[in-house]
């Protein structure tokens, strides 16, 4: 195996063929989901990141990559206070080279890349269905860092017309956001992310620039009683970077997807789309309520609902950790969740900065996962 794989950082050159691996991959179920990231590969693993190292595994010889995987730079909360922390994500790998050493070598080169210091230890999530990648990479064996689970991540896919016959009282209003409030957005936002680990420690100056692409001030939904801010949340369309496409239906799904789609049509749901076809959807992101009344979060919802019905979105996508009071704002409405654990990812040398994590819980900005 040593003689005909070897691992390199990838560049530019490398998009075309990254972003290959990515269409030929799907995540498995009675829905198959592909997670594209066209035109450009890196434009989308850079969202949210500081820096940004693709370690590639190649074939000897022909230059062919048959593996890689991502590590980002996040600034952060950790303990209250903003931190650099790594972030692991994209590990894929073409099938043919499934198993055997190669996973436990890529390890290895990835310790070597550690070793420039830029940040203590990582974090990284895993889809709960994915039992295989959590046994494998959560065992320790042949050098694989540590991995501790530190709680449980929520994603709602939620059918954005399910929305129409929402009823909220709230004694406030719903302004939006502009290049003048940010500063205020930002610290309401801190002041929120600071109670919990991991949540994007962020600056006006990160609105300003290609931090978070395809995402502007008037994007922001603002809730007010009076002056205060009490709540906040962003729409965020990525369709121009990320897409999730549909990859395949199995069996039963595939003969009953004709017949459900007439029932969709006329009820107004959304309909299943076609093999190959992008499912339109949108993030509500950067989500904060003090205090966490789901009242409130039910009230942005609604805002963005009349705004967005007619843009032809079928879901909204909106992340919360698995304990967050604002859950039960999501529960009326139809969804699906897909539940993930956090894991703090560590060597022996990051240790001590992970025994020093508090038991705050860990909430994810997953627009920029």
């Amino acid at each position: 195996m040593s003689s005909v794989y070897f691992f390199s950082l990838a560049t530019e050159k490398d998009d075309a063929e990254l972003r290959k691996i990515i269409r030929n991959q799907s995540m498995e179920g009675s829905v198959r989901i592909i997670f594209q990231k066209e035109p450009n590969f890196f434009a989308a693993e850079r969202i949210g990141a500081q820096a940004l190292d693709v370690l590639v595994c190649r074939e000897r010889g022909i230059e062919k990559i048959v593996g890689f995987g991502s590590r980002s730079v996040r600034r952060v909360f950790v303990n209250g206070k903003p931190a650099q922390i790594g972030y692991l994500s994209s590990l894929r790998a073409i099938p043919e080279v499934r198993g055997g050493t190669l996973l436990p070598r890529a390890y290895r080169a990835l310790r070597e890349l550690h070793v420039d210091g830029k940040v203590p230890f990582y974090f990284t999530t895993i889809f709960d269905e994915n039992e295989i990648a959590k046994k494998i990479l959560t065992s320790g064996r042949a050098g694989l860092p540590v991995y501790q689970d530190i709680g449980g991540l929520n994603t709602y896919i939620v059918t954005v017309n399910s929305c129409r016959r929402m009823v909220v009282e709230f004694d406030g209003t719903i302004i939006r956001g502009s290049k003048e409030a940010i500063p205020e957005i930002v610290a309401f936002l801190n002041a929120h992310n600071a109670r919990f680990q991991f949540a994007p420690s962020l600056e006006v100056s990160d609105f300003e620039g290609g931090l978070f692409p395809e995402f502007s001030p008037q994007d922001f939904y603002i809730a007010c009683i009076g002056k205060s801010i009490v709540g906040v949340a962003g729409v965020w369309d990525q369709s121009k970077i990320k897409q999730t496409v549909i990859g395949g239906y199995g069996k039963a799904l595939n003969y009953l997807r004709p017949f459900y789609n007439m029932y969709a049509a006329l009820s107004g749901d959304p309909q299943l789309p076609r093999i190959g076809e992008m499912i339109r959807s949108f993030y509500v992101s950067f989500v904060a309520v003090d205090p966490p009344n789901p009242k409130i979060l039910r009230m942005l919802l609604r805002q963005i609902y009349y705004d967005w019905s007619s843009a032809g979105h079928s879901y909204f996508i909106i992340g919360l950790n698995e304990k967050d009071p604002l859950s039960s704002a999501l529960l009326d409405f139809r969804h699906r969740v897909v539940k993930s654990r956090v894991y703090t990812v560590y060597w022996e040398d990051g240790r001590k900065s992970v025994e020093k994590i508090d038991n705050r819980l860990p909430h994810l900005e997953i627009a920029t996962l």
